[in-house]
């Protein structure tokens, strides 16, 4: 992991994915460049909604406040999603967040808090993609700093959907036409 004070669209190539949170440092176009090229974003709300970003890579919508230290039940809106694999989500998180964020329509929510504001989700942009996380994984007000569960997202957002390999049309004829000649020499042999 590096930590970058700031960035630019050809520094973002050398990397696979790039976490954006805090308002120290922001370039909308630089991010959109590397989200449709191939990369993922980690978007944390707090830059994206400070510094009111709206290009193509956004997800959240604007928020209304933030919510420091209060006690939240999470919901998920889709258990099943790949972001929550190997994830165990606590009843209840003390943690601060942007309140009253929603995801933009063309995102697919992975988590929400219990009092309605977006969590977690994501969508794709070009070659890339853009996973939204609504807390503040790295300030003292929060539990989430070093959580299990936190941490596990962050991880699997890293590494992105795991696919299944399709193996390509010539690997599934070569292989039809070795099963093929096995049939028939086994014929053969009874005959």
């Amino acid at each position: 992991m590096q930590v970058v004070d700031s960035y630019t669209t050809d520094s973002l190539k050398s990397f696979d994915t790039y976490i954006q949170d805090g308002n120290a440092y922001f370039n909308a176009d630089a991010l959109d460049s590397f989200v449709f090229g191939g990369g993922t974003l980690i978007a944390i709300p707090w830059s994206f909604t400070h510094f009111n970003f709206t290009s193509n890579t956004a997800i959240f919508s604007a928020r209304s406040s933030a919510s420091f230290g209060n006690s939240y039940a999470l919901q998920a809106r889709d258990a099943s999603s790949w972001l929550l694999d190997g994830v165990t989500l606590p009843a209840n998180v003390n943690a601060g967040f942007e309140t009253g964020n929603t995801f933009l329509n063309d995102a697919r929510q992975v988590l929400a808090w219990s009092e309605g504001t977006a969590l977690l989700g994501y969508k794709n942009y070009g070659a890339g993609m853009s996973v939204g996380f609504n807390i503040h994984l790295i300030t003292s007000d929060s539990q989430p700093l070093n959580a299990d569960w936190s941490n596990q997202i962050v991880y699997n957002a890293v590494n992105g959907p795991q696919v299944a390999e399709v193996p390509e049309p010539a690997s599934i004829l070569l292989f039809g036409a070795g099963l093929g000649a096995a049939l028939a020499m086994r014929r053969r042999r009874r005959a």
